[in-house]
């Protein structure tokens, strides 16, 4: 039991570290927020990887290669997206917030969880049963929110301290995760 939950864990944090990231960029763009909205962001996040990672592991072999084909370019298409709003935002005076929208939310947290589902491809083409899945699934929603509220808030100080730099490096970052997706 220990073994299992502390695998879940590891894969948990492995699959959500690009949620991490993403969550430290946009944090420089969403201006004061609470923890309640920081939550909610989380929330959906963590929802959207948990769903991929599902998805992922209940049609496993059906469509494997074609989210090996596809995964790379359309990750890079989000990422460098948000990326690329994020850094022309950072040279406005009026700067947009890029996680104020429902639909921004969602294109963050989609590019962020194209890997869960690969991750849960291998995992049901491994045979892979539904208990160890459903310890898998509660980490990876756990270990998501966790780390995007704590992205976020990080993500803001670092917004109060070195404003459109801030964002500007975020973006770059972004579109840097993104290359490496795709490369």
């Amino acid at each position: 039991m220990l073994g299992t939950l502390l695998g879940a864990f590891v894969l948990a944090f492995g699959v959500c570290a690009d949620c991490f990231a993403v969550s430290i960029c946009s944090g420089t763009t969403v201006g004061n927020i609470s923890f309640r909205k920081a939550s909610a962001v989380a929330l959906s996040f963590a929802f959207v990887q948990t769903s991929f990672f599902l998805l992922g592991w209940a049609l496993g072999g059906l469509f494997v290669g074609y989210v090996e084909k596809a995964a790379h370019l359309i990750g890079f298409l989000l990422l460098g997206y948000v990326g690329g709003s994020m850094v022309i935002d950072s040279f406005r005076e009026e700067r947009v917030r890029s996680l104020s929208g429902i639909w921004n939310v969602l294109l963050a947290a989609v590019s962020t969880s194209i890997d869960a589902i690969g991750v849960g491809v291998s995992l049901s083409m491994d045979s892979v049963p539904f208990m160890p899945i459903a310890y898998d699934s509660a980490a990876i929603f756990m270990v998501t929110f966790l780390s995007v509220v704590t992205g976020i808030l990080f993500g803001r100080k670092l917004e109060d301290r070195f404003g459109a730099r801030a964002e500007l490096f975020g973006g770059i970052v972004l579109l840097i995760l993104g290359l490496d997706i795709l490369f």
